[in-house]
């Protein structure tokens, strides 16, 4: 009974029937005729005839039987079970039998109870053969209720019902090849997928690391030694790897890293055009480790919250460095990412003549494009060609840093100075060493640090240059022996002093300039305040403190007094008749200096920082600090002139603010419903607000640069540099990517990639 109960609870699947036969079972059950029309007075069958004529094996096709079992038997209620009439009595159905005997199925077509075990049996060809098989209660139908209880309780235990539910029992466990065939291809399958996945997080996790992918050999390589690292606790990873199919080459890896990097690039592209009106570019070059120029653009943007963004697109191989070829990689890489030059409003470069150049220079090549591209000049550069020209300007400030610049060289090629000057400073003890650094023209950050490292050790500096005359070889002593030499003049000590106040300053701007949300109207009015403080430098009060200092430090260290140099005569053409000047005394001729010196600086900012683009940003500007009304807004389709003004005229009066950070933050900080007030105000924040102040994203894609394409990894090609370093330059975005949408379209590009892997890709089981 127990068997029989769960067969009932959990029926073998129907098979399907052809469509032909189906078609002529449904039509013979069309024109069958009933077998008596139901009465309550006429008796269902007579005494002959109650239990129903037994048939043959080719007599067996009742056209009555429903062809549609029901998964469950039917027990309706007993009212609606036909009565059976005799001479003497009337009999009914009696509702507990259907408790009694579970398998007890009434088909109202046949106006009887049947066996649903052995009528499903029967219709799936699984019983023909049995033998003592009664076609009453498999497709005829029962309905001789006298004998009712002596029927069920015989047929239960006969033979043939024993063999139908055996049958559907073994029937429910068996699988047909087809389907045992397909439930191997698709745990393949989803083995597959999770070997791929485990190949798509390992090449994003060595390229968000920028660590090498392949070694001199392949299996060799990060990429392989890391996957048979995950396949100890995968097992399953390591058969799969060693199949025919390949999954593992280069140019796999490659086009894995290209879906990644294609996909970073589609979220910015997106986000600049449904977040962004108008858009920058940034571009700066340089020379990897193999000799090839590479050409870095970046894109700078305004989100929603008016929030500045520079994000890195890509590399670009030029072949040559002019400032044609450059602008066509511009525009290239533009209309590849499906950015609209007429957008362009900005662009910024280093100064180098083909970057600067008015007629062939890239900025040059771009405005006859988009005349509204603004172009500036990075500040970041601009600080540090100042520092550098003015400190070249100036003799006694010219040759003390010259002098660091070779103490800082010795400092790093010798590494027994080194160690002398380390066991010197720790002898010591109120001095933490610092290390001696040589002033790099290229590098923006350095030149305080090397000086104020050798200011603050300048005994440490001496009393090692001193024991390594006597301790190291003839050259490299003769070396340290010429150094000594000049740190021990009291000239070097001064030009050191004077140079600092101003070095200091322009590092801190350069500083302030390299931070993505500075603006243009931001960097001049640094500049300003840069400008002002070098008045203040430039007094006799502030040289006299440096005076003093430089002399205590003589004092002090035991250096060569100051002394006046050799008087030149100048040439007659730049004096004329009169008297050459020359200093009487060390003060009048220092002070000379000093003043030359921040005269320079000065002049160096106020040149390199005042071009007729950077005056068009000032009227652009001074539209909204002072609600001018300039004719230059008629140059921007995006602004309209009369509502501009209308729109400044209440934003002024109900805001204070006096530079573009300002207006930005009042009107960040407006609800939704005020801001909506001022359209127009608002793109002009946005038109101010879109130039890039310097070109600093570029110079740190540089840095990427040297660490993904190292002299070990110079012949990586310019498919998988670019990929890379897209990821590696935006980590978090790589980070939140879909791998599942990543993975879909792997297996979509090739009709064996379905195959091995399962394209209907529902993913749901997301690998674990």
């Amino acid at each position: 009974m127990s068997d029989i109960r769960r067969l009932l609870a959990n029926p073998p699947s129907r098979p399907k029937r052809p469509r032909a036969e189906n078609e002529a079972s449904s039509a013979t059950l069309e024109t069958a005729q009933p077998l008596e029309t139901v009465s309550g007075e006429t008796p269902i069958a007579d005494a002959k005839t109650e239990e129903g004529p037994s048939r043959s094996d080719t007599d067996i096709h009742s056209p009555a039987l429903s062809m549609d079992l029901p998964l469950t038997p039917n027990h309706p209620p007993t009212n609606e079970i036909v009565t059976q009439i005799l001479s003497n009595k009337t009999l009914k159905f009696q509702a507990r039998w259907f408790e009694q005997y579970p398998w007890l199925h009434y088909d109202a077509a046949l106006r009887g109870v049947l066996c649903i075990c052995c009528a499903r049996a029967w219709m799936q060809k699984l019983i023909h053969l049995s033998k003592c098989a009664e076609g009453c209660f498999m497709y005829e139908g029962f309905r001789n209720w006298k004998k009712a209880l002596e029927k069920f309780k015989a047929y239960e235990s006969s033979s043939a019902h024993r063999h139908a539910i055996q049958q559907l029992q073994h029937l429910k466990s068996s699988e047909p090849i087809e389907s045992m065939l397909s439930s191997q291809v698709q745990n393949d399958q989803q083995n597959a997928r999770k070997c791929l996945h485990i190949v798509f997080t390992t090449l994003r996790f060595l390229a968000r690391q920028g660590l090498a992918i392949r070694g001199h050999e392949t299996d060799e390589g990060n990429f392989m030694q890391l996957l048979k690292l995950r396949s100890e606790d995968q097992p399953l990873l390591e058969q799969w790897l060693n199949k025919k199919t390949n999954m593992t080459s280069s140019d796999i890896q490659n086009e894995i890293l290209q879906q990644h990097s294609h996909a970073i690039i589609r979220i910015i592209c997106s986000s600049i055009r449904n977040t962004s009106e108008i858009f920058s570019v940034i571009v700066d070059g340089t020379q990897d480790n193999a000799g090839i120029e590479q050409e870095s653009v970046c894109i700078r943007y305004v989100d929603e919250h008016l929030y500045a963004h520079e994000s890195f697109v890509g590399m670009y191989e030029a072949p040559d460095s002019t400032g044609k070829t450059i602008a066509s990689i511009v525009t290239n890489t533009l209309i590849r990412l499906q950015l609209p030059i007429e957008s362009l409003r900005g662009q910024t470069y280093d100064g180098a003549a083909n970057m600067l150049g008015a007629y062939h220079g890239c900025q040059a090549e771009i405005k006859k494009c988009q005349p509204l591209a603004l172009y500036v000049h990075c500040g970041a550069h601009s600080c540090n060609l100042v520092a550098g020209h003015s400190a070249a300007a100036v003799v006694p400030i010219r040759d003390a840093l010259q002098w660091v610049q070779e103490l800082g060289t010795f400092y790093g090629a010798s590494g027994k100075y080194r160690k002398i000057f380390a066991s010197i400073c720790v002898n010591d003890q109120p001095v933490n060493l610092q290390a001696i650094k040589p002033l790099c023209p290229t590098r923006w950050l350095t030149r305080c640090s090397a000086v104020n490292s050798v200011v603050t050790q300048y005994q440490q500096v001496l009393s090692s240059l001193d024991e390594a005359e006597s301790q190291m070889t003839a050259e490299t002593g003769q070396r340290a022996k010429s150094l000594l030499v000049k740190f021990q003049l009291g000239a070097t000590m001064m030009g050191l002093r004077m140079a600092l106040p101003a070095l200091q300053l322009l590092e801190n701007l350069n500083r302030s300039l390299q931070d993505p949300s500075t603006c243009v109207g931001g960097m001049l009015h640094a500049v300003n305040k840069v400008q002002e403080e070098l008045s203040e430098l430039r007094t006799e009060v502030r040289f006299n403190v440096i005076y003093e200092e430089v002399l205590k430090s003589i004092n002090e260290y035991d250096l060569m007094e100051l002394k006046l140099p050799r008087r030149k005569q100048p040439p007659a053409r730049l004096t004329g008749p009169a008297p050459a000047y020359h200093a009487e005394n060390e003060v009048e001729y220092y002070r000379a200096m000093y003043y030359e010196y921040i005269d320079s600086v000065k002049t160096g900012l106020q040149q390199r920082f005042d071009s007729n683009d950077l005056k068009q940003y000032q009227q652009l500007e001074a539209v909204l600090l002072r609600a001018e009304n300039n004719d230059i807004l008629t140059k921007y389709k995006e602004l309209d002139k009369e509502s501009l003004v209308i729109q400044l005229r209440m934003f002024k009066h109900q805001n204070n603010y006096t530079c573009v950070v300002d207006a930005t933050k009042c009107m960040r900080d407006m609800v939704p419903e005020v801001r909506r007030l001022y359209p127009q105000v608002e793109r002009l924040i946005r038109l101010l607000l879109i130039s890039p102040a310097s070109s600093s994203e570029a110079e740190r894609s540089f840095s990427s640069l040297r660490r993904l394409k190292t002299w070990l990894r110079s012949t990586m090609t310019q498919t998988r540099l670019n990929s890379v370093a897209v990821c590696h330059a935006h980590q978090d975005i790589l980070d939140d990517l879909d791998l599942h949408a990543l993975e879909t379209d792997f297996i979509s590009r090739s009709d064996i990639r379905k195959n091995l892997f399962g394209y209907h890709m529902d993913f749901s089981l997301r690998i674990a």
